[in-house]
């Protein structure tokens, strides 16, 4: 039987016809006056935004959908797989965009609402001028349309999109779209913070379901690892970490840097690395060409079962409210609105209880993290006892900076090891909610650490380690230990003994505790935040599961109170919908 059925071919053209005879069908209804008065207007809406956006992509080419938090260097990567400068790199959050890059003789269009778009020249997508552009329009760009003659466009349309956490506030239901829309996904990490548990929970809840999606985990940034010793060091890091959420996949680590500016003939960033990274995008290059040629002919079949699985979905939903509504009585629609205020009052009490277990959750969380930073700053202190191996100018000009990206890495590896656990007991309440955390707790950098030497301060990292990139899984102690031994054993236990060394010696001796009480404060400081965040989409949460049940009740009720002719003429307006709507059900089915 399993046999057979790999032998079964399916038609694009016949899958297309079956889907637009059933949008036919529906659209009776929805041009039908008298259905639009008895089914709603919200129900034919939705059917023909659906319509619309089924028929429109029956004919799209293959679509990639470039996802991935806020400067994981999607543009650039973007780039990199065209070969030219195209999509702008230097964005701001006021000038955050989806950029849709499609095969045309070259031009650019800002996408406004209302169908109205504005000609944009090139100089015009650079930041300057797009902020300009949109502070004169006086409302936000939905897109950008990007045109060029590149061979690779032929084959595939490219959609770039915001931020995740970035997309997640503001883009939610739009990035939704374009996944549901997306043949393959490129999902862009760094690999100096691989994979964190936010980025992981977005790729569960938002981009795994997506049936027909093919995926591609790549870690960006590898050009940084300087060394093939490093750059394979982050790749066993990478693979460890990824085995459990995609076990089996291909680790794929490039430098979209590197690359774009090979194709360009320009400075590489990394010659050491440069075979590697160039070997790498070619592996990727190659794994999507097939990708593309492997899926000319189901692709449209593919999405088509995606779209018209979703819609039906939606459009089911519904109809239940019209069925119950028309199952209920008057007496029961009575009794629903009074559960609806009782259901209200449960919610306020939930909520409450809700609200005390976060505090006391975090408060938890911010003791276990102050005891696992004091731990680390012990070790820390530990290790100056050792500083006499290593040269004073590189105390001078390192040390600080070091210290503070550890502190940095190791707040990061608290932080994350306890959105895990929110995330956790969040899923208990709603996957929903999880997710909406997932796009919103985003990694936290520049704390405000603060350590002195030769009377300089630095209160930000400056990248000198590749600490983070040996995180395994090791347990939350073990990964903060690692990052003190792999740190110092490695970046400065080359130098000799200097004879100015003992007054910086103890400059750093006696930061030390100033820089206790700094971390402290940082604690207390992001765990406070990171407490409230979370109350806010709790609350969020519950305010629109409130809303939710209240409009289906209420429309529920309006139907139950209905004239019996009236309901009658509306049930048979609803078993006519249904029936084309099981019609595609067994459609859809057929061809699974």
């Amino acid at each position: 039987m399993e046999e057979m059925k790999k032998r079964i071919i399916y038609s694009p053209e016949e899958m297309v016809q079956s889907v637009e005879n059933v949008l036919d069908k529906l659209n009776v209804l929805r041009y039908d006056g008298q259905y639009r008065i008895l089914l709603g207007d919200a129900v034919l809406e939705r059917l023909h935004t659906w319509d619309t956006n089924i028929r429109k992509r029956k004919d799209d080419p293959f679509t990639v959908v470039v996802i991935g938090d806020f400067k994981r260097g999607k543009s650039t990567f973007i780039n990199a797989l065209l070969g030219e400068q195209v999509v702008p790199t230097d964005i701001t959050t006021e000038t955050v965009t989806f950029n849709r890059i499609s095969y045309g003789a070259g031009g650019n269009e800002a996408v406004l609402s209302g169908s109205r778009r504005i000609r944009l020249s090139d100089n015009e997508l650079k930041r300057e001028e797009l902020e300009k552009i949109i502070a004169e329009t006086g409302e936000p760009i939905s897109r950008i349309e990007l045109k060029r003659p590149c061979e690779i466009l032929k084959t595939v349309t490219i959609i770039d999109t915001p931020g995740t956490g970035d997309a997640m506030k503001d883009f939610g239901p739009q990035v939704e779209e374009y996944l549901l829309q997306a043949d393959a996904v490129i999902y862009l990490y760094s690999v100096k913070y691989p994979l964190s548990q936010t980025e992981q929970l977005f790729l569960k809840t938002a981009v795994l379901p997506q049936k027909y999606t093919k995926l591609f985990l790549i870690g960006n940034y590898a050009d940084t690892a300087g060394k093939e010793e490093t750059y394979q060091r982050i790749r066993t890091g990478v693979a460890e970490r990824i085995h459990g959420l995609l076990p089996g996949t291909e680790i794929i680590t490039v430098s979209a840097l590197d690359e774009l500016s090979r194709q360009l003939g320009e400075a590489r960033p990394c010659k050491a690395l440069a075979p590697i990274l160039e070997e790498q995008f070619s592996v990727f290059r190659t794994m999507l060409e097939k990708l593309i040629a492997d899926k000319k002919d189901t692709v449209i079949i593919d999405r088509m079962q995606r779209l018209t699985t979703a819609m039906l979905q939606e459009l089911n939903e519904e109809l239940e409210i019209l069925e119950k509504g028309l199952a209920m009585s008057s007496d029961e629609a009575k009794k629903c609105l009074e559960e609806l205020q009782q259901q209200k009052q449960a919610s306020v009490e939930t909520q409450k209880k809700t609200m005390e277990n976060v505090d006391k959750m975090i408060e938890h969380m911010r003791g276990e993290a102050n005891v696992w930073m004091q731990e680390f700053l012990q070790r820390m202190e530990s290790e100056t006892r050792c500083l006499n191996s290593f040269s004073t100018d590189d105390l001078l000009k390192y040390y600080s900076f070091y210290c503070i990206d550890l502190l940095q890495d190791a707040m990061n590896a608290c932080l994350e090891y306890h959105r895990e656990e929110i995330f956790e007991n969040l899923q208990d309440i709603s996957e929903g909610l999880a997710k909406e955390l997932a796009g919103s707790l985003k990694e936290q950098k520049g704390y405000n650490f603060r350590f002195r030497v030769d009377n300089k301060v630095w209160t930000k990292g400056d990248n000198v380690s590749f600490a983070v990139s040996v995180l395994g899984s090791m347990g939350t102690l073990g990964k903060l230990a690692s990052l003190v031994a792999d740190g110092f054993a490695g970046a400065m236990r080359q130098n000799e003994m200097e004879t100015k060394k003992p007054e910086i010696l103890n400059q750093i001796a006696t930061q030390m505790p100033g820089l206790e009480a700094s971390v402290a404060a940082t604690i207390t400081d992001l765990y406070t935040k990171l407490g409230e965040n979370a109350k806010k989409h709790i609350l969020d949460f519950y305010q629109e599961e409130l809303e939710k049940a209240e409009h289906l009740v209420k429309q529920s009720v309006a139907v139950a109170n209905s004239q019996e002719e009236q309901k009658e003429k509306i049930r048979v307006a609803a078993e006519s919908m249904r029936l084309i709507l099981k019609e595609a059900e067994a459609m859809i089915a057929t061809e699974i």
